[in-house]
C-alpha cells in the first residue's frame, strides 16, 4: 500500500519491541505462538533474538543521540538490564532452571500484593508500619491474594502470590535451641537435609 511506503524501519521495530514483551510474558510451557514458549536450552533462538535486540535497542537514535542517551532512555534501559540479568544469570551461567516462565518474574504479582493491602479496610494513602503489619497478618490468615477488578493489574495466570498453611507449627524456646545447637552438625537428618538445598528445577 502506498502509505505504507518506506516503512520497513517502523515495522522492525514495532515487531522487535512487540516479539520482547511476549519473551518477558511466556505463561504456557505448552504455548504454540512465536516468541511464548518458555527459555530453556530448547530455544536458543530466543536467546539469539534477545542479543539482537538488545544491540538494536543500544543503535537506537533521536536525530543524532542515542536513545539511551537522551532523556526518553528509561524504557529502552529497561529492556536491556533485563535481556542481560535474565539471559546471562538465570539460564546461561547457573543453569539453575530446566526452562522458566518469564511471567513469573513480572511485577505484576507484586502490584496485586499492594493492591490487596491498599483495599484492606484502611483509607489512608500513607500506611504506618503497624497498619501495614496487621493487614499483611489479615492476609496470611484469611485469604490468598487476588487482585482486585478495579486495580491497574489483571491477573493473567494461577501463580500463588501469598499463602499461609493453617498447620500448626511448634515454637522452641532458646533454652531448647541451645542444647540442641551443639549435635545438629551431627544429626544425620540435617546432613541429609543439607544435600537438598538448592533451587527445584520445577
Amino acid at each position: 500500500m502506498a502509505d505504507f511506503k518506506d516503512s520497513e524501519a517502523t515495522t522492525y521495530f514495532c515487531r522487535t519491541v512487540n516479539n520482547l514483551f511476549d519473551v518477558f510474558n511466556s505463561r504456557n510451557r505448552m504455548s504454540k505462538k512465536p516468541y511464548e514458549k518458555p527459555l530453556s536450552p530448547a530455544t536458543e533462538q530466543y536467546f539469539n533474538f534477545l542479543e539482537e535486540a538488545k544491540d538494536y535497542l543500544k543503535s537506537l537514535k533521536l536525530g543524532d543521540t542515542r536513545v539511551i542517551l537522551s532523556r526518553r532512555k528509561l524504557g529502552f534501559l529497561g529492556f536491556i538490564i533485563s535481556i542481560n540479568s535474565l539471559y546471562e544469570y538465570r539460564v546461561k551461567e547457573t543453569k539453575e532452571l530446566k526452562y522458566l516462565l518469564t511471567y513469573k518474574l513480572s511485577q505484576d504479582h507484586l502490584e496485586i500484593f499492594f493492591s490487596c493491602i491498599r483495599n484492606k479496610g484502611e483509607y489512608s494513602d500513607n500506611r504506618t508500619s503497624q497498619q501495614f503489619q496487621n493487614i499483611l497478618k489479615k492476609l496470611l490468615l484469611h485469604t490468598e491474594i487476588s487482585g482486585n477488578e478495579a486495580s491497574n493489574v489483571v491477573v493473567l495466570d494461577n501463580t500463588s502470590i501469598l499463602h499461609c498453611s493453617s498447620s500448626s507449627l511448634e515454637i522452641k524456646t532458646s533454652e531448647d535451641m541451645t542444647s540442641s545447637s551443639n549435635s545438629i552438625e551431627e544429626d544425620e537428618d540435617f546432613i541429609q537435609f543439607k544435600k537438598f538445598l538448592r533451587i527445584s528445577p520445577w
